[in-house]
């Protein structure tokens, strides 16, 4: 057993022992408090590894888009949670560096002809495969799938009202910081619906 489920499961324990809970309600504290570890250990590595090669904001946002879509969407899965937060670590920080050092010279329109791509892609991905499940958490009922893939969609278009507020911006101010975080949330979207592909699923297998 993971260091994280020992954690989550002593949680689950003594909060169910001191208020008196039946077993079932204390299974659904110790997942609750499982995820809530999870998702902080994962959020340590990002921000350790975006500190340390200088790009913090970058990962930080990548992250969100990236967790945010994977919410509703789905996605391949690693098979342990260290596993997973240190893939997600990896995959965070070499994206980041790739907006970084790669994308950097990049003007306004080729951002706005870019993000058109992109919209294109995400919409496709999205309506041909979210969500995906997993062998340990099936999503079987046709409402909640067809849910899933319309909050997955509606996702998107949050994202890109975010991106034309922040054109918006650098219009005014110049500054290329703002083109920066749009290229984050582009690479986001576009990684996280690469991760829906059977591809993913092939690499990951490898991984």
């Amino acid at each position: 057993m993971y260091v994280i489920e020992k954690m989550s499961n002593k949680i689950g324990s003594k909060i169910s022992k001191d208020l008196k809970l039946d077993n079932d309600n204390k299974e659904i504290l110790s997942y609750g408090a499982f995820i809530l570890l999870q998702m902080l250990w994962c959020i340590l590595w990002v921000v350790v590894f975006g500190i340390i090669f200088d790009v913090l904001p970058q990962t930080l946002v990548i992250t969100f888009c990236i967790a945010t879509l994977r919410k509703f969407s789905g996605g391949v899965h690693a098979n342990s949670p260290n596993k997973c937060a240190i893939i997600g670590m990896i995959i965070s920080t070499l994206l980041a560096l790739f907006v970084k050092k790669v994308l950097c010279c990049m003007f306004f329109y080729m951002v706005v002809f870019w993000g058109i791509l992109v919209l294109i892609y995400s919409y496709y991905i999205l309506n041909t495969l979210a969500p995906v499940d997993s062998p340990a958490k099936p999503i079987n009922d046709p409402k909640e799938r067809d849910d899933l893939k319309k909050n997955s969609i509606l996702t998107v278009g949050f994202f890109l009202v975010a991106v034309i507020v922040l054109l918006s911006i650098y219009q005014k101010t110049n500054n290329p910081f703002y083109l920066n975080m749009i290229n984050c949330i582009y690479v986001g979207i576009i990684w996280q619906c690469f991760t829906l592909t059977p591809l993913a699923h092939f690499l990951l297998k490898k991984i």
